[in-house]
């Protein structure tokens, strides 16, 4: 799969392997709705993440697995491949690792191809980077570990000052009250998982389904693994990515 928009200064560690790239897309998200194809910043926010896809020129195939015939035509429109659409059974309580694993099984009874590596971005984080994604790719090449996902710096406080609060009375209970007592400087830097990427080995997620064997993490800012779950996450997306993209016409 190979785009004219490739950014050919990204180097990465390829020899000789295929890869494919699922992109869940579910048309049914409540809090936004039709949020995979919502305008950002004048284009479908999925097209932001298969153009990370594209531009990392890490994968030989890049799909779309949705129910919805609308997100199908706008991902094909935007360089994606959608060659079937998947079990509209699949709702918001249905994990990522399944969605994808029957993905790649229905992947794989169309195109009769393996690969050596999955890579499964997701659509809800329109602002992570091709950047980003090749250095976890080649981070994770040499670490030999089964698979690799994205983790984001806490963008606000720090989770070492998080507190269980009795909303009535107003009392609260630190978790780490030994940490308060610190410097802030001294205090260990923490990560949490977002919903940017991951990269897997593809044989074995397609045996076990999982993705969380043997996984190690690649640490990326909180703005490139902004999850959008409501109308203020998107909101400030469109902030963050309109600032980007002037950032780079200037």
């Amino acid at each position: 799969m190979t785009s004219s928009n490739i950014n050919h200064n990204i180097n990465h560690n390829i020899t000789h392997k295929k890869g494919i790239c699922v992109i869940p897309a579910r048309g049914g998200s409540t809090r936004v709705p039709r949020k995979n194809i919502k305008d950002l910043c004048g284009r479908p926010m999925i097209a932001w993440v298969i153009d990370v896809a594209k531009n990392s020129n890490l994968f030989d195939r890049i799909i779309v697995s949705t129910e919805d015939q609308e997100i199908a035509d706008v991902a094909k429109k935007h360089g994606a491949e959608v060659p079937f659409l998947r079990n509209s059974a699949f709702d918001n309580m249905t994990h990522a690792n399944e969605a994808i694993a029957v993905a790649l099984d229905q992947a794989y009874d169309h195109y009769k191809e393996s690969y050596d590596y999955v890579g499964m971005l997701f659509a809800n984080a329109p602002l992570q980077t091709a950047e980003d994604l090749v250095q976890a790719f080649n981070f994770w090449q040499k670490s030999g570990n089964t698979s690799i996902i994205s983790a984001a710096e806490y963008p606000l406080s720090s989770p070492w000052q998080a507190m269980k609060l009795n909303k009535q009375t107003g009392q609260g209970e630190f978790l780490h009250p030994e940490e308060l007592k610190k410097r802030t400087q001294d205090r260990q830097e923490l990560f949490a998982l977002t919903g940017a990427f991951l990269i897997a080995k593809y044989q074995e997620f397609r045996e076990t389904r999982e993705y969380d064997i043997d996984r190690i993490h690649y640490p990326i800012t909180w703005i490139n693994g902004l999850d959008i779950d409501n109308l203020d996450d998107f909101h400030l997306a469109e902030f963050l990515m309109s600032k980007r993209l002037t950032e780079k016409q200037s």
